[in-house]
């Protein structure tokens, strides 16, 4: 009572009931949940909500962000025209600018995926599609596997097969 300063008075009984009133917010709660809602969905933007529940699959996190990538899809082909336009004022013919885009993702998922496709995969697209690699590492890492491959050829004997080793016919 002293704190609220709201209580009930019983004129017959001669006592007083301290009480509190919570201010009534779920309808307002429930109409900002529906705002959003309305927003991430009629204008194509990703809800991190949707991904933000533990485990989840690079499927489930591709299907969150597809309405996103319709929305990008249509800004990225009226952009894709301006930047050919101004190329073709420079004298540049048949130019295609690509866009990049990023996103969260399952990264185990990734590059278990990667390993299961890297047997009809080269070097380089291999390191191209591990997510944890970035586009500036990759000639680096290319150039420090054909060193070692180098001096891995140059120590192996070049005259047949190893002494004590016999041949199984396979």
């Amino acid at each position: 009572l002293r704190l609220q300063h709201v209580a009930v008075a019983d004129t017959d009984n001669s006592s007083v009931t301290p009480y509190t009133q919570e201010p009534p917010f779920n309808a307002r709660e429930a109409y900002l949940n529906r705002i959003a809602n309305s927003i991430y969905r009629d204008f194509g933007a990703f809800n991190p909500e949707d991904v933000a529940a533990g485990a989840i699959t690079a499927t489930q996190i591709n299907a969150a962000y597809q309405p996103m990538d319709e929305e990008a899809d249509a800004f990225e082909y009226q952009v894709i025209e301006f930047v050919q336009q101004i190329l073709k004022l420079q004298g540049i013919e048949d130019a295609v600018p690509q866009f990049k885009r990023n996103r969260i993702s399952n990264q185990t998922e990734q590059v278990t995926n990667v390993i299961q496709e890297a047997q009809f995969l080269d070097d380089q697209t291999i390191l191209e599609l591990l997510p944890n690699i970035t586009p500036d590492m990759i000639p680096k890492i290319l150039a420090m596997k054909d060193a070692q491959d180098a001096v891995r050829f140059e120590d192996e004997p070049q005259n047949g097969p190893v002494e004590g080793l016999e041949d199984t016919g396979v």
